[in-house]
């Protein structure tokens, strides 16, 4: 019963440090009042963007007032734009769904290029996944790309006709990525045309496949193992009974 009770000390330490079973999802884990909001960072260019309360786009577009990340709600300068959006708006653009708006050259000039950050919390290997789509057919395009710690792991373009809508969209998918504690998955979406920006949907998460054991669990294991060689060595010099 000792030895049982010990080994499985030692080897639930491990197992703990091995899988944590964590996973972090863009839209279920969306704040419109936190920014950064754990992991996730929504951004133009390296800066956070702030919240605007009622966001309309300056009323120059058809998105209803609600809550986004973006600039300002000033014309010209309300591009980048983060949202969760909180109505629904034809069939490619549903309550729930992330959207981003690129900056172009007559709004946001000057402002960073539209992306979301996810800073790893956890030393390991992960499954990332996503999906974008364009969400309007108006003769723009976006350009998205994911980056691990500024090296680009994929890239791909949105362009009016394509069909890459919201029920084909374009999509990534690295199941084993090797990632250290505070490395950096950045998603970025900017216009293939600098006169104007473009709504995208916006699919992106985490999941924790695997972990290095901290070194706490390490010193768990190596106090397990101690433990367990003193209790056999104490067992052994125990007689039986004559």
């Amino acid at each position: 019963m000792f030895k049982k009770m010990l080994v499985g000390c030692v080897f639930g330490g491990a197992a703990v440090g091995a899988w944590a079973g964590t996973s972090w999802d863009l839209a279920a884990d969306w704040s419109d009042t936190v920014n950064p909001n754990g992991a996730w960072s929504l951004n133009q260019g390296a800066s956070p963007l702030p919240n605007v309360a009622s966001f309309t786009a300056a009323g120059t577009s058809a998105i209803p007032a609600q809550p986004a990340w973006a600039p300002s709600n000033a014309a010209g300068n309300y591009l980048p734009m983060w949202m969760k959006a909180r109505a629904t708006v034809a069939d490619s653009w549903q309550v729930g769904d992330v959207l981003v708006h690129s900056t172009d050259s007559s709004n946001g000039v000057g402002n960073g290029i539209a992306n979301v950050t996810w800073t790893s919390p956890f030393s390991g290997t992960a499954k990332v996944s996503g999906a974008l789509w364009e969400i309007r057919d108006i003769g723009r395009a976006n350009v998205w790309t994911l980056f691990h710690n500024g090296a680009a792991l994929a890239t791909g373009t949105l362009v009016d006709g394509d069909g890459h809508g919201r029920l084909n969209p374009e999509t990534f998918l690295f199941s084993g990525l090797a990632v250290s504690a505070g490395d950096v998955l950045m998603l970025a979406v900017a216009s293939a045309f600098p006169r104007a920006g473009e709504l995208a949907g916006v699919n992106f998460t985490i999941a924790q496949v695997s972990a290095v054991p901290e070194p706490a669990t390490y010193l768990l294991m190596l106090g397990g193992i101690a433990a367990l060689a003193i209790g056999l060595r104490r067992q052994g010099r125990v007689r039986a009974p004559i």
